[in-house]
């Protein structure tokens, strides 16, 4: 089945630091809350400075700041160090990976990556591919725009990963999902806007206290959870085609003051959560305070199907008692 391909899943994100990133490298050593080390440069027309993003990475130390001036780098990055990874300008300080692999990938914990373009993540036989896949815990990435339009790419994927902080982002025209949390606990996910993911924006597996917050959602699937329990989902805007919010044996989800806005001229958005026949003992979700596509008088009512042997068997039912009657003012995007 299509959904548990993509979700054997689960991890990520919890702290938020943005930082600001000024247009020259001195003003943003001065700015940033905590400068850590030594600095490196990368392009640009200083003396010593580096031509590859990747040279001056391997030279850094633990808490060194890596920034990277405008232009176009065609690498791959491997980042086994906890350090700062700092773009002069999100628009224009651009790391193309080519369609060979993931573009970057963070083994340490404790990284900021911030103010790039991360395109062109794509396959060369390893099944999973993004345009940053996360392997450790307690990163923060921010203020940066991931695209890819090739095949079997993510754009950001994270492997038993907890504590991060995913904020302000631009993801979109990715293959698969947007974001991608497969295990892991405690992530943040805020202020993003994920849109044209093929296989969906936002999709979490066997992830739990994870924050998803004030970010917009626009594609097909908005939002899954596989086996994913005790989330908090509150302030999003959720602009689906089909499928606002799909939940498979998940439960004890709070979800609360989000927009659900529909596009499709007269289609209802579905919200399904599936239980498996062994999973009967599921916690209901807390429902409370959604904005359901119109004014309400009555409270909204969210089916829950339960499976036995991949037939239906079953349903029972969740309750938004409090429905918004009118559309939340969500502005804070990237």
């Amino acid at each position: 089945m299509m959904i548990r391909k993509w979700l054997t899943v689960g991890i990520i994100l919890l702290f938020v630091a943005t930082g600001i990133i000024p247009a020259i490298a001195q003003d943003t050593e001065k700015s940033l809350s905590s400068p850590r080390g030594n600095w490196l440069y990368v392009g640009g027309s200083g003396p010593g400075n580096y031509t590859k993003i990747q040279d001056a990475i391997d030279d850094a130390g633990d808490g060194d700041t890596v920034f990277v001036y405008s232009g176009v780098y065609n690498e791959q990055l491997f980042v086994n160090k906890s350090i700062n990874l700092l773009g002069e300008n999100k628009s224009t300080t651009i790391i193309n990976g080519q369609e060979n692999g993931c573009i970057i990938t963070l083994l340490a914990d404790n990284n900021i990556i911030t103010n790039f373009t991360i395109k062109n993540a794509g396959f060369n036989g390893n099944e999973d591919i993004a345009g940053i896949i996360v392997y450790s815990s307690s990163n923060q990435i921010s203020a940066t725009i991931i695209t890819s339009d090739t095949e079997n790419a993510y754009g950001i994927l994270l492997v038993n990963s907890s504590y991060n902080i995913i904020t302000m982002n631009i993801i979109h025209n990715n293959y698969h999902s947007g974001i991608e949390v497969r295990g892991g606990q405690e992530n943040s996910i805020t202020y993003n806007l994920l849109f044209n993911n093929s296989h969906g924006s936002l999709c979490f597996g066997y992830s739990t206290k994870n924050l998803i917050s004030e970010n917009k959602i626009q594609d097909n699937i908005c939002l899954m959870l596989l086996g994913s329990s005790d989330n908090v989902i509150v302030k999003n805007i959720f602009e689906n085609k089909a499928i606002a919010l799909l939940l498979t044996d998940s439960g004890n989800n709070t979800i609360k003051q989000n927009n659900f806005i529909k596009e499709w001229n007269r289609v209802i958005f579905l919200f399904y959560n599936i239980l498996c026949a062994s999973e009967k003992g599921t916690p209901k979700n807390n429902w409370d305070g959604n904005y359901w596509y119109r004014q309400r008088i009555l409270p909204k009512t969210i089916f829950n199907h339960l499976l036995l042997d991949n037939k239906r068997a079953g349903i029972s039912i969740e309750i938004d008692w409090h429905p918004a009657q009118e559309p939340y003012n969500i502005t804070r995007m990237t």
